[in-house]
C-alpha cells in the first residue's frame, strides 16, 4: 500500500495468487487475471529481477495448462531476458524445465525431455532442497535412471517432511521393478 508499484511485493503477490491454482487450493481462473494484473504494476521496475520473468511464464504455463493452449515461444522469449540477467537462478531454470516438459506432453518430441532435463538439473543444482525437484526427480524417472531419482527423492525427504516426495520414491521404485521397497 506504501508503494504500489514495488516490484518484490507484487512479483510474490502474484505467486501467491498463482499458488491457489498450482496447489489445487481453488479452480477459479480470475487468480490468474489477479497475478497478471500485479504483474503489470510491477512491469518496468522489475526488468532486472529474475523472479519477475519467472512468475511471467509461471502464470502463462498455468494459463495455458487450464486452456489447453501453448505459449512456448513467449516463455522461450520470457525465460531469455530473464537468464541474461541471471543465467543461474534456479527457479528461471525449473520453469523453463516445466514449459519444455509441458512440450513434451504435447508433442512427444525427445529433444523437449532432454531439454526439461537439463534445466530441471541447472535448477537442482542452485537449490538442491526446492520441492520443485521432484519434477526433476520425474523426468529422471522416465529416462529410466531411477537411482539418480531416488537420491533426488531422498535428499528431499531428508530436508521436507512431504508425503508427495514419499509415493514419488516409491512411484520411482515400482518403475525399477523394486515392488517391495
Amino acid at each position: 500500500k506504501k508503494d504500489p508499484h514495488f516490484g518484490p511485493a507484487l512479483i510474490g503477490l502474484a505467486g501467491c495468487y498463482t499458488n491457489y491454482l498450482n496447489f489445487g487450493w481453488e479452480t477459479d481462473l480470475q487468480w490468474l487475471d489477479k497475478a497478471e494484473e500485479v504483474l503489470s504494476q510491477a512491469g518496468p521496475s522489475s526488468l532486472d529481477n529474475p523472479e519477475y520473468f519467472r512468475q511471467r511464464i509461471e502464470t502463462l504455463l498455468l494459463r495455458d495448462f487450464f486452456y489447453g493452449r501453448d505459449s512456448f515461444d513467449a516463455y522461450l522469449r520470457l525465460a531469455e531476458e530473464g537468464l541474461d540477467i541471471n543465467p543461474y537462478h534456479g527457479g528461471l531454470n525449473s520453469i523453463l524445465g516445466a514449459c519444455h516438459l509441458r512440450r513434451f506432453e504435447l508433442y512427444g518430441r525427445e529433444s523437449d525431455l532432454d531439454e526439461a532435463l537439463r534445466l530441471k538439473y541447472l535448477a537442482y543444482l542452485a537449490d538442491p532442497y526446492s520441492i520443485n525437484n521432484i519434477v526433476y526427480a520425474q523426468i529422471l524417472m522416465m529416462k529410466r535412471r531411477f537411482s539418480e531419482a531416488l537420491d533426488v527423492c531422498g535428499l528431499l525427504q531428508r530436508y521436507l517432511d512431504s508425503d508427495f516426495v514419499t509415493l514419488q520414491a516409491a512411484e520411482i521404485r515400482y518403475y525399477q521393478g523394486d515392488l517391495e521397497g
